[in-house]
């Protein structure tokens, strides 16, 4: 069964304000959980593609009266499948959205009564800045100088760096950046510089959960399996080198995860047979780029409760 659990907290006490969920206490599937509707992109700070959305159906008057001002305050979505169907697989679930909410509205027509959302992952901002500060001597690899600049400006995050040791100057660099997406810009940036070769993309800066990740691919992790049934419908070709497919809705996917698509190769054509289309039409492990969580909690068919994966392929892996 589909799975959800909203979680909207106060910054400053970290007490709980509201909270909907799809599950009771006992992990039973509520029959009357509210409907929701959501779309989370997930990127790379360098490169930001918008706020998130969310909305809730069939909250109450209260939720929406002037007494709940929700803005400013942090929410966390938690969503995939729990146990029940024979191929949901409740280890995919978990958070996907952790951020603070920028704008909400609510909104009363007829019978109809919904809650809006729009959230961004605050991380520094020139209103609100945070203390990041880079000091970059001569000879001292990248990875130690990010590692003292996130601590100092995020102590509650942990970084995670895994990035080539050949990123150093020739000359001492000092930096000041209000927020992580000017921060990781200037990194993107500047390793490309350094390492000037065509296949090398530069140092990427992510976060999952409460972990800043940092990797530039220049070391592969061990990638993980997409298994046939995890998909909904083909993947295609979106770009040279680049696919996207959908998979059942997953929280345990992240930009720059290594993954590997089913083996097996088919061609499907307008004459094929149906019961011929039971294999990827893509093979081999790919890098994801980009992902996008899309669901409305309430629409029957497969397609609306999906992980939208774009990932490009790994010309020269070895696993």
């Amino acid at each position: 069964m589909r799975y959800y659990n909203i979680v909207i907290t106060d910054p400053a006490t970290s007490s709980i304000i509201k909270r909907w969920t799809s599950l009771s206490a006992t992990g039973a599937v509520i029959p009357g959980a509210l409907n929701i509707e959501m779309d989370f992109p997930v990127y790379n700070f360098d490169a930001s593609n918008g706020a998130a959305y969310l909305k809730v159906w069939g909250i109450s008057i209260q939720d929406i009266s002037q007494s709940f001002d929700f803005r400013g305050k942090t929410i966390s979505v938690y969503a995939g499948m729990s146990k029940g169907l024979p191929l949901a697989n409740k280890s995919q679930s978990g958070l996907i959205l952790s951020g603070t909410i920028n704008q909400s509205f609510g909104n009363w027509q007829g019978t109809n009564q919904s809650l809006d959302f729009y959230i961004t992952q605050e991380f520094g901002s020139p209103d609100s800045p945070k203390n990041i500060v880079l000091t970059w001597k001569k000879g001292v690899p990248l990875d130690e100088v990010i590692k003292i600049a996130l601590n100092i400006g995020f102590p509650d995050y942990l970084p995670k760096i895994n990035i080539s040791p050949n990123l150093v100057l020739g000359q001492d660099e000092v930096g000041y950046f209000q927020s992580i997406g000017q921060f990781a810009q200037y990194i993107k940036n500047i390793s490309t510089n350094i390492i000037n070769l065509p296949d090398y993309a530069g140092v990427n800066i992510s976060v999952k959960d409460k972990i800043f990740i940092v990797e530039d691919g220049t070391t592969q992790t061990t990638p993980k399996e997409i298994v046939f049934t995890d998909l909904i419908g083909q993947p295609t070709w979106i770009n040279f080198g680049a696919i996207q497919f959908k998979a059942v809705m997953r929280a345990d996917l992240h930009v720059n995860d290594y993954i590997k698509m089913p083996k097996g190769m088919v061609t499907t054509t307008q004459q094929s047979y149906s019961n011929l289309r039971n294999k990827s039409a893509f093979s081999g492990v790919f890098k994801i780029s980009e992902l996008r969580h899309v669901g409305n909690f309430r629409q029957q068919d497969a397609n609306s409760w999906v992980t939208v994966v774009n990932a490009s392929y790994l010309v020269n892996s070895n696993v």
